[in-house]
């Protein structure tokens, strides 16, 4: 419900209109469901943190700083934005985690071993070559 925080300027309220059998809507809060939604809203919660990444509802802190300097300030504005962290889906101060498929640790990032093995493990075609010139 993040989306909802974000206030549209003008002239986006005039381009967010829904027309309703009992007249015309102008969204005054950023909509979901617009296909640049997502952008905005990460780039309005965190803008000028440099160690956030964020992908939709995912965040990752990278950091190397103290846990209450760059994870603190992150948990703090996202209590002022009215967000909430779900605390059995998070992870703190880990070496090596998992995010967007791929395994993350101190020496690098790397693919999942599963995923490389799902690619390798892919037959190759035994169908010959079509002419595709006709």
């Amino acid at each position: 419900m993040g989306y909802y925080h974000i206030e549209l300027c003008p002239k986006s309220k005039k381009l967010c209109t829904i027309v309703l059998p009992w007249g015309k809507f102008e969204y005054q809060k950023l909509p979901m469901g617009l296909c640049n939604s997502p952008d905005i809203f990460q780039e309005k919660l965190f803008a000028g943190f440099d160690y956030v990444r964020a992908y939709i509802d995912d965040l990752l802190v990278i950091s190397n700083g103290t846990f209450q300097d760059q994870v603190g300030t992150v948990l703090d504005k996202l209590l002022k934005a009215g967000l909430k962290v779900n605390a059995e889906k998070s992870f703190f101060a880990q070496d090596n985690l998992e995010y967007l498929r791929f395994k993350i640790t101190r020496n690098g990032i790397m693919p999942l071993p599963n995923k490389v093995q799902a690619i390798q493990n892919i037959a190759v075609s035994t169908a010959k070559k079509q002419d595709l010139t006709r």
